[in-house]
């Protein structure tokens, strides 16, 4: 019996663990349609923002991060796979997706085009 007991305190902590990682506040958005992401101290747009079509897709999703919250909403952030610089990232908020870009790299492709 008290085996029993031991296991499922310890299973009981490994959920409470992993509940704690994966909903693990990571930074704040911003902006009227949320274009503005800003994830361990790094400013992210939008892809509706960034006036241009970002190389990846939401198949790209990768580990997920952390979530953003936003009053009662709760958004999911996660890497782009085949970014390990982070220069992406999509964000989820359940069924709706989108990709994001580091600031800087936006600004650099928007000087280039332009």
């Amino acid at each position: 019996m008290k085996k029993g007991i031991w296991i499922l305190l310890v299973l009981v902590m490994v959920v409470l663990l992993w509940a704690a990682w994966y909903f693990k506040p990571v930074g704040t958005v911003e902006g009227p349609e949320w274009d503005i992401l800003h994830v361990d101290g790094v400013t992210y747009i939008s892809e509706r923002s960034a006036g241009f079509d970002i190389p990846y897709d939401r198949s790209d999703r990768g580990m997920h991060i952390g979530i953003i919250k936003s009053g009662d909403y709760i958004f999911h952030i996660y890497e782009v796979k085949g970014d390990p610089d982070r220069n992406y990232l999509y964000w989820s908020w359940e069924w709706e997706g989108d990709m994001y870009v580091r600031e800087d790299i936006a600004e650099a492709m928007k000087k280039q085009e332009g």
